[in-house]
Parts: C-alpha cells; sequence; structure tokens
C-alpha cells in the first residue's frame, strides 16, 4: 500500500492535497518494506513538513500518528530491544520524519529521538483508551 501511495504522489497528484495523500501504515511489514526512491523520499519529507503542530512535541505526534496506526505503533521502540519490537530509528520512516522536523524546527537528532520515543512508549495507553471508549460506545 505505502509504495502505491509514494507512485501516486510521484505522476503529479495534486500538490494542494498532499497531507491526504500520505501513507498510513498499519503493520510492521509494511514499515519495514517502505523504501522509496530519492524522489519520492523527498515528496514524502515535504509532504511530512505540511501535517502540522505549532510544537515539537505536536508536531512529531502528529506526524506518528498521521503515518501509523496506534496498533503498530504500540509494535516499535526506538531501539527495538524490548519485548522484540521493531526498532523503528532503522527505518526509512523515522527518518523522513526526522529530517523534515528538523527543517522545520530549531532541535537536535535527539530531540526528534526522544520525542518520537515518547510518542511510541505512550501509544499502548492511546490504545487501551480508544479500546475502553468503543466498549462504553457499544
Amino acid at each position: 500500500m505505502i509504495t502505491k501511495t509514494v507512485k501516486q504522489l510521484q505522476t503529479g497528484s495534486d500538490v494542494r492535497d498532499t497531507v491526504s495523500q500520505l501513507p498510513h501504515c498499519s503493520s510492521l511489514e509494511e514499515i519495514s518494506n517502505f523504501n522509496p526512491d530519492e524522489e519520492g523520499k523527498k515528496l514524502m519529507v515535504t509532504r511530512i513538513l505540511r501535517i502540522g503542530g505549532s510544537r515539537l512535541t505536536l508536531a512529531v505526534s502528529a506526524a506518528v500518528r498521521k503515518l501509523i496506526s496506534t496498533e503498530t505503533q504500540t509494535r516499535l521502540s526506538m531501539k527495538g530491544q524490548r519485548s522484540g519490537k521493531f526498532p523503528f530509528a532503522s527505518s526509512t520512516l523515522y527518518k523522513m520524519i526526522k529530517e523534515a522536523i528538523m527543517m522545520r524546527f530549531t532541535c537536535t537528532e535527539k530531540d526528534v529521538w526522544d520525542t518520537v520515543g515518547s510518542v511510541l512508549k505512550d501509544a499502548p495507553k492511546k490504545l487501551k483508551a480508544v479500546s475502553l471508549d468503543s466498549q462504553e460506545d457499544g
């Protein structure tokens, strides 16, 4: 799905509708297999820049939320050393998020690393909250 989305971005899709064209990873396989060519990476970084967020933490949170399902976020950590989690920091998607955030904000790589790590760490709480909300509605 992600490769298809990047190809759509490269074929002259309407540039004004950039954020809605971003892929949404719903599996570890999609994240690990995501590796667009250089042009595709540039397009993705440009679109990630447009997601929004007035502060570093809000922008990182919005980007991760837009690009990765909450359930998949629970299976990621920055290094991947705990409980068999996937090492997100080694992925192309993380590198593009980092590049976009560092273009937009005055921050260090460590700032981005720590912020993404915090978002991923909070993912199980978000998933549980969504689950509780849906049980109350049902």
